[in-house]
This record gives structure tokens, sequence and C-alpha cells, in this order.
């Protein structure tokens, strides 16, 4: 019989006998989507799995003799920088024969996509040739997309490298396991090196996110001042307080102008959503309402 590859669930693994059978048919390679190794991620995913179910599935492909290709999608809002290390380790652990490390990537159609794009989550909106899970194009939750790119790079070029390459040597498994490495290394220095222009973008990116959490910070306190001045009229304090976030608002807009153009509708979001929050909590503390008890919406600063 020909040797064959097939991309599989993991609940396939569930079956001995099957996988038996796909053993002696000449089955020797599957692509099993595992995605993470976080139950929290799976569920965000709305993947029927656990990380139990998938360490069962890696397991009992290998015990019939069929090599495992796990494939990864990193940047869910439960991912961490510490997850995706995690990720290249528990890759390690589990002896993948092959494995690949996707950003998370909103492609237009599904609900993920949808909401994101209302949450402005989605940092180069319709620069479609960014969007093939190799570039971080999504912001997610716990970390910057800077942190995913970077993440996803160092988990690659960590599982093929010629320390792993030697590592498959010396526990004996196989000359494929060996030389994929060796040749993977050479790939991931070629992706890095196409990329190198984009991540230096994502760097500016990430330091602009930083500072601008910092600057939030210090116009907070700025108003919280202004709102328990005593000596103030409530007219004085709207006055002052819109003046001040509007002089910050367009500093902050001067501030991301020589960015790529992909990321300036996303910094627009950012600002936009920065300045409503903290109008908000001013409204609170203010007590200000309308005559039909709505909450007074402050003006902001239009570029």
């Amino acid at each position: 019989m020909p040797t064959w590859f097939a991309q599989v669930r993991v609940e396939s693994a569930c079956d001995p006998e099957m996988l038996k059978l796909m053993a002696r048919a000449g089955c020797s390679y599957v692509f099993i989507g595992l995605e993470s190794i976080s139950d929290e991620t799976l569920k965000l995913y709305h993947k029927h799995s656990t990380l139990e179910k998938n360490r069962m599935a890696i397991d009992a492909f290998h015990d019939v003799g069929i090599k495992v290709h796990g494939m990864f999608v990193l940047g869910s809002d439960a991912d961490t920088p510490k997850t995706i290390d995690d990720t290249f380790k528990f890759a390690k652990e589990m002896n993948l024969d092959t494995a690949q490390f996707f950003a998370l990537t909103a492609v237009p159609g599904p609900p993920m996509t949808a909401r994101y794009e209302k949450e402005g989550k989605i940092i180069a909106p319709g620069q479609w040739h960014l969007f093939d899970a190799q570039h971080a194009v999504v912001q997610p939750k716990k970390m910057t997309a800077y942190e995913l790119q970077i993440g996803t790079i160092k988990a690659s070029r960590d599982f093929y490298s010629y320390r792993e390459a030697m590592r498959q040597l010396v526990a004996g498994r196989g000359l494929f396991n060996i030389l994929v490495r060796v040749k993977g290394r050479q790939l991931a220095k070629r992706i890095v090196a196409d990329n190198a222009e984009y991540l230096r973008s994502l760097k500016q990116l990430h330091d602009w996110q930083t500072g601008l959490h910092q600057e939030y910070e210090s116009w907070r306190q700025w108003a919280g001042r202004i709102i328990g001045d005593s000596s103030l009229e409530l007219d004085e304090k709207l006055e002052q307080v819109q003046g001040y976030l509007n002089e910050k608002c367009k500093s902050v807009r001067d501030s991301y102008a020589s960015f790529q153009a992909e990321f300036v509708p996303y910094c627009q979001s950012v600002v936009d959503g920065m300045v409503e929050r903290l109008s908000q909590q001013l409204e609170t503390a203010l007590g200000i309402s309308s005559p039909d008890g709505r909450i007074i919406t402050l003006p902001v600063y239009q570029q």
C-alpha cells in the first residue's frame, strides 16, 4: 500500500481499532488542529476538546506508528506570552513530529471577527496581504500584537532548531524528525527576515500603547483633582476637563501620525475608546445627567 496523509479531528483517536486499520492501510502522518493547550482558549474557539484529550490523541497515533503534525492558534483573549512558551514546551514534551504555530487571524465571516471589529481589536483592517496567520493582526486581551508576533516566531524557532534536532537524534526518533528540524530552522529564519519591517512596526505600536496606558493614568489623576476642587463651579470643571482632554487627544493623535497607514484606524479607535471611558467615569463622578435621566456625553475631540 502507498503511504498517505490525512487531516483529522482529535476525536478520531478515540477508536483504537480504526487507528490500527489506518496504520495497516499505509497512513503515515496525520494533521491535527490541536489549537491550544489552554482549556479556556479551547472553549473560546468552540472546540469540543480539552488539553487531556489532545494528549491522549497524540499518544494514540504515536502508539500505532503514525506521525503527528500539531497545529496551534495563539492569541486568544485567554492567552498570555507564557501561554505561548508553554505551547512550545507541550509540543516538545509530546514529541510532536512537526508543528505549526499560527497567530490568531480575524478572517471575514466568523462571529469572532464581527466581535473583534466591534471591539476595535483588528490592528490592520482591510490589509488582506497580512491575514496569513504569520502576521499578528489582532490585539489580544492579555498581551500586545507585538508580544503575539514575537511569541509565535520564538515558538517556531525553538521547535525547529539545531538543539531540537540533536535531541531527536539522541532519542532515536528517526532521520526525518532530525532533518525536518534543520530544514525548518532555515525556513523560520527566512520568514523572520521577510517580516522584519512589520515586526519593527509592531514594536513601535507596542511602545506607543505602553506609553498611552501611562498617559491615561495621568489624565485620570489630573481630572480627578479638578473634580475634587471644591472652589470650582460645575461649569468651570467641565470647561477645564474638556479643554484638557482636547489638548491631550490632539497630542496623542499626532504621536501616531508617522505609523504605517494600516495601523492608523486602530490607533484612532484606541484613543477614542480611552477618551470615552474617561468621559463616562467623569460624568459618573460629577453626577451629570439631563432632565430625562440620561448621562450627558462630554464632547470628544475630532481630528
